[in-house]
């Protein structure tokens, strides 16, 4: 499977001593991740816990995606102004149009949280209405440059989950 690795464009090591607690606790890192699918105005939040160290930690969500270029001018940038850039009002998908909530992102580092888990992080993206997903391979300590594939993974379409109650 081709994908797109964001290396560091920092020195090795600089994001874990840039985001403090975020970096290192499990519990302040998985509260951050949470905010971001709440930010994305998803319904539904399943989150699958491994049951061994070196396992994967799955989170899937019935929010809003971002396109590619989206992903990399707020996700990728380190202390991104959510609050400037997109307001203080969580998105939402067309059917949940009529939902408000204050979102809880501000200053671009939470999403980071997923490095305390692990050295790298695979985020898939689908934009509503699009039959295919870019699948996007995040790493602290790898080099940057690693080219973009001309195009997006082929990926079926999964159903939203259900609401648990």
């Amino acid at each position: 499977m081709s994908t797109y690795v964001q290396g560091s464009l920092f020195d090795k090591g600089y994001l874990l001593r840039t985001l403090g607690a975020i970096a290192h606790e499990r519990d302040i890192a998985l509260t951050e991740l949470v905010a971001n699918w709440w930010d994305a105005g998803a319904a539904a939040l399943h989150i699958t816990v491994p049951d061994s160290i070196g396992g994967e930690l799955r989170v899937r969500d019935d929010g809003v995606s971002m396109l590619t270029d989206e992903f990399t001018r707020r996700w990728l940038k380190l202390g991104y102004d959510r609050q400037e850039h997109q307001g203080k009002s969580a998105d939402f998908p067309p059917e949940r149009a009529g939902w408000k909530r204050m979102a809880y992102g501000r200053n671009g580092v939470g999403r980071h949280g997923l490095l305390c888990i692990g050295d790298d992080y695979q985020v898939s993206l689908r934009p509503l209405a699009t039959p295919v997903a870019t699948e996007v391979q995040v790493a602290a300590d790898v080099p940057a440059g690693i080219p973009v594939p001309s195009s997006p993974l082929a990926v079926p379409p999964t159903p939203a989950p259900a609401p648990v109650i």
